[in-house]
């Protein structure tokens, strides 16, 4: 079964997700000397689908963008500010 779910979200067993193994991904695609590619991509569109979609949606995006930006930074990458 693929069913969507938040990043940085755990839950409830029996379910599990693949935020081990997409770790692991983010750590072979970038966390060498040279990264083997140039961008990653977060889906935040896929909230709506969840059994009990969060009541602040923003801020539920913006803890899955962190979620993301702490295992690049945690890779060595420089997070650019404008």
């Amino acid at each position: 079964m693929h069913f969507h779910a938040p990043l940085h979200a755990e839950p409830e067993a029996p379910l599990r997700t693949t935020a081990p193994q997409l770790t692991a991904v983010l750590s072979e695609l970038l966390g060498g000397p040279v990264a083997d590619c140039d961008h990653i991509e977060v889906e935040t569109y896929t909230w709506s689908v969840l059994p009990r979609p969060p009541a602040d949606l923003a801020g539920g995006i913006a803890a899955e963008l962190a979620w993301a930006r702490d295992r690049l930074t945690g890779l060595g990458l420089k997070e650019e500010t404008s």
